[in-house]
């Protein structure tokens, strides 16, 4: 009866240890998966960066730049034709 509990007891050591190498295999594939599809991924984005570059599209922020721009314009033209308006007014009175 010993000798059978000590027997389960190195068995249950020795699939304790196995899981836990299997374990740390498997994170190392995942982390090693994980940063070559990042690679591919960051590979693609700099591609398609490179074509819209070369097709003269615009990228996000300068979308972004040219939209602040475009309202600051607006508020100036609304502006300029309100300035407008009150001298017309005051100058017809």
């Amino acid at each position: 009866a010993a000798y059978e509990r000590s027997g389960q007891r190195k068995a249950a050591e020795s699939v304790d240890e196995l899981r836990e190498e299997v374990e740390t295999q498997f994170e190392q594939a995942r982390d090693t998966a994980v940063r070559g599809w990042d690679k591919l991924g960051k590979a693609f984005d700099e591609r398609v960066k490179g074509v819209l570059r070369t097709l003269n599209i615009p990228e996000q922020d300068e979308l972004e730049n040219l939209r602040r721009e475009v309202e600051s314009l607006k508020a100036q033209v609304r502006a300029n034709t309100a300035a407008t308006k009150r001298a017309n007014r005051t100058a017809n009175q």
